[in-house]
C-alpha cells in the first residue's frame, strides 16, 4: 500500500509541474497584464465537455492566428479598474474613458474578424 501512495505522490507532482510549466509559457504568450493575470489563475478542468470546449477555442485562435487576418490585439488592455470606479458611482478622466473605447473598438475588431 505504502509502494502505491508514493507512486500516486510522484505521478501527481509530475502533473503539477508539467502544468506549472505550461502556465507559464502560455503566459509568456500574452501580451497584456490582464492576459498574464488570466494565465496565472488557470486551474485544470476534468470535464470533459469543458476541456472540449477549452479546445475548440484554441483551435479556433490558431486557425485565425495562422490565416495571418492581420488580426490586431493592440486595444486589448485591463479596463477593470475603471469599470470598478464606474460601478461606484465615480467620474472617468479622459485618459481612462479613451482606455475603454480602445477596448471596445478592439472588440468589435475581433467580432468583425469572427
Amino acid at each position: 500500500m505504502n509502494n502505491q501512495n508514493t507512486l500516486f505522490n510522484e505521478k501527481n507532482a509530475k502533473y503539477t509541474w508539467l502544468y506549472r510549466y505550461q502556465r507559464k509559457k502560455i503566459k509568456g504568450f500574452t501580451s497584456s497584464n490582464l492576459g498574464k493575470k488570466l494565465a496565472e489563475e488557470m486551474t485544470p478542468h476534468t470535464n470533459p465537455k469543458v476541456v472540449l470546449n477549452r479546445n475548440e477555442e484554441v483551435l479556433e485562435a490558431v486557425k485565425i492566428l495562422t490565416e495571418g487576418s492581420g488580426l490586431s490585439l493592440g486595444g486589448i488592455s485591463d479596463i477593470t479598474p475603471q469599470m470598478t470606479k464606474l460601478e461606484k458611482g465615480m467620474f472617468l478622466h479622459p485618459e481612462e474613458l479613451l482606455k475603454i473605447a480602445d477596448f471596445l473598438r478592439c472588440i468589435r475588431q475581433l467580432k468583425k474578424n469572427q
